[in-house]
């Protein structure tokens, strides 16, 4: 096949920004697996963002968005998660202090 007739080889970067992406969102219940995976999701969108900067003959601009957007919505959700569990932790830990101090007070 003559290489110009060719398909433009989509950036290498692009599937992978989307699959961690989308594993940031379904995996955002356990909060430190969803940040990771959407903070190197986002890293992989934005290199794959300059490599398609410094290369127009790729693809793969709708999949490294897609990833993208899919890593911050993850991200985000995997920080409320996280701050829901440390609301949750304080809120015991005070109420155990204050329970420890109503005891010791009624002695």
């Amino acid at each position: 096949m003559d290489p110009a007739q060719l398909p433009p080889s989509p950036s290498r970067h692009a599937t992978p920004a989307l699959v961690l992406g989308i594993l940031s969102i379904m995996l955002s219940g356990c909060f430190p697996v969803g940040l990771v995976l959407g903070f190197i999701g986002i890293a992989r969108a934005r290199a794959g963002s300059r490599e398609l900067q410094l290369n127009p003959a790729l693809e793969g601009r709708g999949l490294l968005e897609g990833g993208r957007i899919c890593s911050i919505i993850g991200t985000v959700l995997s920080s409320i998660q996280a701050a829901f569990w440390m609301l949750y932790i304080l809120m015991v830990l005070i109420i155990g202090l204050l329970s420890i101090i109503a005891r010791s007070s009624g002695s």
